[in-house]
């Protein structure tokens, strides 16, 4: 996805999270050398700040997703069913988010961290665009 995203669009990529990201974010890096990993490395409200400036979030159903949301950033999530997206995204139809939402075939059976690949790369690339598609044609966003 990193490599998608920076062959298409000239944004820089920053990755955020816990100390209990590290490995994961560190493996990234490794992989996609041009990604900034900032994972942490950050507090909460330097993190705000830096979605405060971001032009998108994509993120998992965390409390990073409700930062973004509270800040206005425009964000890609990606829910797991067990967190119904409309319970858990913004009730103003004005906000930018697009919230893709995990369908498991065995409900019942307990989640787990690979559960989330049951939502496709591919939708994940046209949420991202559509989101970067309506946010550079909204006038207001052209300054930010």
């Amino acid at each position: 996805m990193i490599r998608w995203f920076s062959d298409r669009f000239a944004h820089k990529i920053i990755l955020t999270g816990g100390v209990e990201n590290l490995e994961r974010a560190n493996a990234m890096e490794r992989a996609c050398p041009e990604v900034i990993n900032l994972a942490g490395k950050t507090t909460l409200a330097e993190t705000a700040a830096l979605l405060h400036l971001a032009k998108m979030l994509l993120t998992t159903d965390t409390g990073i997703m409700h930062l973004g949301f509270a800040i206005g950033c425009p964000v890609v999530c990606l829910f797991h069913d067990l967190c119904p997206a409309k319970d858990y995204c913004p009730l103003d139809e004005s906000a930018r988010y697009v919230a893709l939402q995990l369908k498991r075939s065995q409900p019942q059976q307990p989640p787990s961290a690979r559960d989330m690949e049951g939502i496709s790369c591919d939708e994940a690339k046209g949420a991202i665009t559509g989101l970067l598609a309506m946010i550079a044609c909204r006038p207001e966003d052209l300054a930010h």
